[in-house]
């Protein structure tokens, strides 16, 4: 849970965790994010061993989060690697990004 004006995340700071943004919204710059957004996929979809924040994310008012860390990340990409219905996902190589990927998580009770 993030108080007003409090940092998610801090541009060019080691990306170690990503947050799926459940009550409130966040601003970076010339960004929002909205309940259901994820902040933060820097450290799963970032260039090398250590990725960083490209963006400074605060909380505008109380913002509640659920906090990813990389670990837990790489143990399902490592999982479900050969799973056909996550491979690719949400970048393909011919395609950039997936058809009907909106860079937010399912509503609860959605069909996926």
């Amino acid at each position: 849970t993030f108080l007003e004006q409090d940092s998610l995340v801090v541009q060019g700071e080691p990306a170690n965790c990503m947050y799926i943004v459940l009550q409130g919204a966040a601003d970076g710059e010339s960004r929002s994010f909205d309940a259901g957004a994820i902040v933060g996929d820097e450290m799963v979809f970032g260039a090398g061993d250590q990725p960083k924040y490209i963006r400074t994310v605060r909380a505008r008012g109380l913002c509640v989060c659920n906090a990813i860390g990389a670990e837990l990340i790489a143990y399902a990409f490592r999982r479900f690697l050969d799973d056909p219905m996550v491979q690719g996902w949400p970048y393909t190589v011919d395609e950039g990004v997936s058809p009907g990927f909106s860079g937010r998580m399912p509503s609860r009770g959605a069909q996926i």
